[in-house]
């Protein structure tokens, strides 16, 4: 806007004269882009002001996600070491099948809305408000979380199937859980 400004001044007023003075309809050229670089200013700042307060709201609405996905995660960890106290040695987790599966999708979905949330901060400021109002839906969210998940599966499956094998790799009989 600046360099749009001084061009235009240079095209609107004479200033070969003492005081400069306006040459032929630069006056209204110059209160029209002045009224421009007034809107411009004020919509830079009411979008700053409307982004922030729909930033909280999706930030807020992820970490929710996030915890709950967590929780979701670390829930049959909980309950093993809880029936390990109380049953003592009786207890095994042979029958356990769906663990492995079960931490996948939940560590697919916990990842996906972690790296949602990373994503909203580092890009806050740049993304338009259509594209945070989109974000702060539950459905926009949701759907993060299946993709997440999804993946996770895929993941899963193929290393269950052994497609990949190797000492990184885990290998589910060793933890001794019956198929």
């Amino acid at each position: 806007l600046r360099k749009t400004v001084e061009a235009l001044v240079q095209d609107s007023v004479d200033t070969s004269q003492t005081p400069p003075v306006f040459k032929p309809g630069g006056g209204a050229r110059l209160r029209s882009m002045l009224l421009e670089v007034i809107e411009e200013t004020q919509w830079h700042l009411k979008k700053k002001f409307t982004s922030r307060s729909i930033q909280k709201t999706v930030t807020y609405r992820v970490i929710l996600a996030t915890i709950g996905s967590f929780l979701l995660f670390i829930a049959p960890y909980l309950v093993i070491i809880a029936k390990m106290i109380l049953e003592g040695d009786g207890f095994t987790v042979e029958r356990w099948v769906g663990l492995p599966l079960w931490t996948a999708l939940t560590a697919g979905l916990f990842g996906a809305f972690f790296s949602r949330l990373l994503y909203i901060q580092a890009k806050a400021n740049v993304l338009s408000l259509d594209e945070l109002k989109d974000a702060r839906e539950f459905s926009s969210i949701i759907l993060r979380g299946i993709v997440g998940m999804t993946g996770a599966a895929v993941v899963y499956f193929f290393l269950h199937a052994k497609l990949i094998s190797g000492e990184l790799f885990p290998d589910f009989q060793a933890v001794g859980l019956q198929q």
